[in-house]
């Protein structure tokens, strides 16, 4: 059974850090959540010091942090809401191919925008668009045995 967390606005470390923990701990889950404070998320292929100015992120108190799965670097703040989608590898409803996985669990994220009037559609791999403009960016991989999704929808 997948578990649904509702998380509201937690800390920024712990909107990482919950689907890490939950996907080494084998638990399938759908996590809702919200940053407090603003900061920088890189994938896991990513180099903080090619992709940040590190110097001015210190000195501004912006934070960052490195994800263990795919994806590119992204600002995030209180205006966005996070997803997280975290299945065995083993489930029946995984699709053996990444560009399968995304276009079938972001299927309720465009749902969720259809029901608010905002025309979303589907961009492989992994982007949603509305007017031709993204407004949400994915990132996906393996943690543990466990196949993630991590996105948000900027409001």
């Amino acid at each position: 059974m997948v578990k649904l967390f509702r998380l509201g606005d937690i800390f920024w470390e712990d909107t990482q850090l919950i689907y890490h923990a939950l996907a080494n701990l084998n638990i399938e889950a759908i996590v809702l959540s919200s940053p407090l404070e603003i900061y920088v998320c890189l994938g896991m292929h990513q180099n903080p010091n090619d992709e940040l100015d590190l110097e001015y992120c210190q000195d501004n108190g912006i934070h960052f942090f490195r994800r263990e799965i795919g994806g590119g670097t992204v600002w995030l703040d209180n205006r966005q809401v996070f997803y997280n989608i975290i299945l065995h590898r083993d489930n029946p409803l995984v699709p053996s191919l990444p560009q399968n996985y995304f276009h079938r669990f972001l299927k309720p994220a465009i749902a969720a925008c259809d029901e608010f009037g905002l025309d979303a559609e589907f961009r492989p791999i992994c982007d949603l668009l509305a007017n031709g403009k993204k407004f949400s960016g994915n990132g996906g991989g393996e943690i543990g045995d466990c196949k993630v999704i991590a996105g948000g929808l900027l409001l």
